[in-house]
C-alpha cells in the first residue's frame, strides 16, 4: 500500500528544470510506499479545483506518475482518455523513463519534461 501527499504545489509554466525538480523531489518525501494497510496515512479525497468541472479539468490535460522506488524514480507518461466514454480517465503508457533516485533537481526536472511530452 502506499500514501501521498494532499499538499499540491502550483508553478509558473515557465519554471526553471530545478524549480521542477525541487518540487518532484520534496512530494516524493511526503509519500510512503510499503506501509502496512493499518498504518496508512488518511487521505482526504477533496482537492480544491479552479475549474468548474471534470470535463474542463481534464480537456487537454496531461498527467505524469512519479513514483520512488528502491534506488530509481520512475516517470510514467499516461493517456487522457478524457472525462466521458469506455476510454475516460488517464491510462499509463510503456514508455515509462527511469533515473537514478539520487539524481539532482535539474536532472528530475528534465526528465519530467520529457516523461510529459510523451503524454498522448
Amino acid at each position: 500500500y502506499w500514501s501521498n501527499s494532499d499538499e499540491m504545489e502550483y508553478l509558473n509554466l515557465n519554471a526553471s528544470n530545478e524549480e521542477i525538480g525541487k518540487i518532484i523531489s520534496k512530494q516524493l518525501s511526503l509519500s510512503k510506499y510499503g506501509i502496512k494497510i493499518e498504518d496508512k496515512l488518511p487521505h482526504q479525497s477533496t482537492v480544491k479545483q479552479k475549474r468548474k468541472s471534470v470535463k474542463e479539468s481534464m480537456k487537454d490535460s496531461k498527467l505524469v506518475s512519479i513514483r520512488r522506488h528502491n534506488n530509481e524514480i520512475t516517470f510514467v507518461p499516461t493517456f487522457n482518455g478524457g472525462s466521458t466514454g469506455k476510454n475516460r480517465g488517464y491510462m499509463h503508457l510503456e514508455n515509462t523513463i527511469e533515473i537514478n533516485s539520487d539524481s539532482n533537481f535539474e536532472c528530475l526536472g528534465k526528465t519530467f519534461r520529457e516523461a510529459e511530452l510523451r503524454c498522448q
